[in-house]
């Protein structure tokens, strides 16, 4: 994974901090307050085989679970297969028309 592009693509999904975003092999979040943080905790994400996760908010007035409404500043869309119709791996393709 090129640092470069990671850190450039990250302008537009996380625009601002602090966000959540994992780090290391497994699902752990944790809080990154800047950019070089989130680049640096995807890589590791990355190297390790863990998942690259960041939240698609940001919380400048602090997390929602402690009563605090983050600030959206992203949104995705993430088109899922149901599973009666097709499947769909990336790594391996699929049927494009599911």
């Amino acid at each position: 994974m090129d640092k470069t592009l990671l850190y450039e693509a990250s302008m537009q999904w996380a625009p601002d901090f602090p966000r959540q975003a994992t780090f290391g092999s497994g699902a752990k979040q944790g809080e990154v307050s800047s950019r070089l943080e989130l680049r640096d905790w995807l890589m590791q994400a990355h190297e390790s085989g863990g998942p690259g996760y960041t939240s698609v908010y940001s919380f400048p007035n602090g997390h929602s679970l402690d009563g605090n409404l983050p600030k959206i500043d992203t949104l995705f869309f993430d088109l899922d297969i149901p599973s009666d119709e097709g499947s769909y791996n990336p790594q391996e393709g699929g049927d494009i028309d599911a």
